[in-house]
């Protein structure tokens, strides 16, 4: 490990004071900075008649930017080239580097260490931990590691090069999750398609199942406790249902909404939102409750299909391709329970449904292995770069 000098970032940066007037009748394009590391991003276009501020700040590429307001969680970055221009609030400090001491992608590396943000926070201002504010004067009185300037550009292109490498194992760990997905799929699509081929098509209305959506305006009717409340949230894209924010409600007396109660066997049909089509099978170990006006039930007669079957037709390529066709509506796609009565599936007997559904189970478990897998993969790639950054700023790189 190798000591570097430390040096004030008053010594290494200038602030600069908001440079442009507001006119009401131009249009400014603004930036923002995410949080957490993510750099400089481009934010909304506004007419000057939209907001209340009189001066903005123009920012230039190289210049190093941050929101007083949330630089204490990592929201501070270096201004790329391809947002050299841009417009920045007086809520941003905004500031000059001084290239001659300093590499401003040097700078940049340094404030995206998770490690630096809580040493920022300790010198900020407000009580509440989502109103700290971080002023010029107590950010540029932090001091960070300043090696010689030629020292500074062979680290950070070591950083570069390393962290290119890293993007390019993501990449290549992204690529063989899609392409086991890809085969997942491809495989399932076979299956049907062969059953389909023997044995036929059904629509769906043919079964007279019960299809139905969930009651309007139940909202009202929320509860801590009472019955489950199933939402187009709740349903999950692997066929099973999420419990990650559930919600209760008393239904009121009489019938009203009876019949969106669920049963064991049915299956539950995202109809509206951007998750339309999603489609989740209800069971004897699943809270007993009702879904909402965007999720349909679908009911069918489980002396003719299987309901895990029903579950794995409506989930394959498909299934999935006929609900999604018949999608209607632009900014809120939507299905109506016609659509779901004319969907066709392929009705086997029992033991053919059986073996069926072994096959699609033992793709699904070999599919789901290569998931975790790649996710594991994907949190150990993650860890490298803050790695590669902790140990640059140590010396060790």
């Amino acid at each position: 490990m190798t000591t570097m000098p430390l040096a004030p970032l008053c010594n290494l940066l200038r602030l600069r004071t908001p440079d442009i007037v507001v006119s009401p009748a131009a249009t400014y394009d603004f930036a923002g900075v995410k949080s957490f590391g993510g750099g400089v991003f481009r934010g909304p276009s506004k007419a000057g008649s939209q907001f209340s501020y009189r001066r903005l700040s123009r920012i230039r590429s190289g210049k190093f930017i941050y929101p007083k307001l949330m630089a204490w969680e990592g929201a501070l970055g270096i201004v790329p080239g391809n947002l050299d221009g841009l417009f920045v609030s007086p809520e941003f400090c905004v500031f000059d580097v001084d290239r001659d001491a300093a590499d401003p992608r040097w700078i940049d590396y340094y404030f995206r260490q998770a490690s630096v943000w809580p040493r920022l926070s300790s010198g900020s201002s407000g009580t509440n931990i989502r109103r700290r504010r971080i002023y010029p004067a107590d950010f540029l009185k932090h001091q960070v590691p300043l090696p010689p300037l030629a020292e500074q550009r062979r680290i950070v292109a070591k950083i570069e090069r390393l962290a290119g490498l890293v993007e390019e194992a993501k990449g290549l760990n992204f690529a063989t999750c899609q392409g086991a997905s890809t085969l997942g799929q491809a495989a399932i699509d076979r299956l049907f398609t062969a059953v389909a081929k023997r044995v036929g098509v059904t629509r769906l209305g043919e079964l007279e199942p019960h299809v139905t959506s969930g009651p309007r305006n139940w909202s009202q009717h929320q509860s801590e406790t009472g019955e489950r409340f199933y939402r187009a949230q709740d349903i999950g894209p692997d066929g099973r249902t999420l419990d990650g924010s559930r919600l209760f409600i008393t239904p009121p007396n009489g019938q009203q909404g009876r019949i969106a109660h669920l049963e064991p066997g049915d299956l539950m049909i995202v109809i509206t939102g951007a998750t339309v089509g999603r489609v989740a099978l209800f069971s004897d170990s699943h809270e007993s409750g009702f879904v909402s006006q965007h999720v349909a039930i679908c009911r069918l007669p489980q002396s003719r299909v299987l309901p895990e079957y029903g579950l794995y037709c409506l989930r394959s390529p498909q299934g999935r391709g006929q609900l999604l066709g018949q999608r209607y509506g632009q900014g809120k796609p939507g299905l109506n329970l016609t659509n779901i009565r004319n969907i066709a599936i392929p009705i086997p007997s029992f033991d053919e449904q059986e073996r069926v559904l072994g096959r699609a189970r033992a793709v699904e478990a070999r599919l789901g292995a290569i998931l975790r897998e790649e996710q594991n993969v994907r949190a150990e790639i993650d860890a490298m770069v803050p790695a590669i950054l902790d140990r640059a700023f140590k010396g060790d790189l």
